[in-house]
């Protein structure tokens, strides 16, 4: 099955496709014609992206995810993370929004207004992991 049949079925964009089997949580079939090349897709390959979709939405990382497919004895120690960084993540999203239940948003005009309002917030909260993470992409000539 070619990429578009893929996407048509699962949702996902090309992109997002062609990312995960980046991250080898899928590896299509290749064949080279003409220089190219050539991936087909599995039913196997759909089901997986579906899966990998629906953890990604529950905001299960990559890395997760490919530990619990490797080595499934280590789901428990997964969730348990999971349910504790969810757990966190609830308590800062309660924090910000009765932050914001406080506000007057037509006094902000300015993007420094609601980072100065919401500062007191984010004190102790690290940056998002995708920040830190610096990703350098070879140019083809």
């Amino acid at each position: 099955m070619k990429i578009k049949e893929v996407y048509r079925i699962t949702g996902l964009t090309e992109k997002t496709i062609r990312f995960y089997e980046e991250k080898q949580l899928i590896n299509p079939n290749k064949v080279m014609n003409n220089g190219r090349i050539f991936r087909s897709y599995t039913i196997q390959d759909i089901e997986t992206l579906k899966l990998v979709a629906e953890l990604r939405k529950l905001d299960f990382s990559i890395s997760d995810i490919l530990i619990m497919r490797d080595e499934p004895e280590r789901i428990p120690e997964i969730i348990k993370q999971y349910e504790e960084k969810t757990s966190e993540d609830l308590s800062f999203k309660i924090k910000v929004i009765e932050r914001l239940k406080q506000t007057d948003y037509g006094s902000i005009s300015s993007i420094h207004d609601i980072a100065g309002y919401l500062k007191d917030t984010v004190v102790d909260r690290p940056l998002p992991a995708a920040d830190m993470e610096f990703h350098f992409y070879k140019t083809e000539v």
